[in-house]
């Protein structure tokens, strides 16, 4: 007989579990999967980024638009931070203008 720690998901690999956490089609599911199994849970920490991409732009409005305006923060300031010139502002907007949601 199999105790809970010894069932299928706690022997699954890490790419099995990986997939199946980008199958769920919210947070919440992502969540209540998550807080089933410590094993489960321990591969969510390494690869949750991986499994909410594909889920807060389905939830979260304009969230691909923040994604790139904090990713072209985040380049400016380490332009500056070095006193590199940081892009000019015109090709910044160009670049947010096109992650724009249809």
């Amino acid at each position: 007989m199999t105790t809970r720690s010894e069932g299928f998901l706690a022997r699954s690999g890490p790419e099995l579990i990986r997939s199946i956490l980008q199958c769920c089609g919210l947070t919440r599911e992502l969540l209540a999967l998550v807080s089933a199994c410590r094993h489960i849970y321990d591969v969510w920490r390494q690869h949750a980024a991986a499994a909410l991409w594909p889920v807060w732009p389905r939830e979260i409005p304009h969230f691909r638009l923040a994604a790139v305006a904090v990713s072209a923060l985040h380049y400016n300031m380490s332009h500056i931070t070095r006193r590199l010139c940081p892009r000019r502002m015109g090709a910044l907007l160009t670049s947010l203008d096109a992650a724009r949601p249809a």
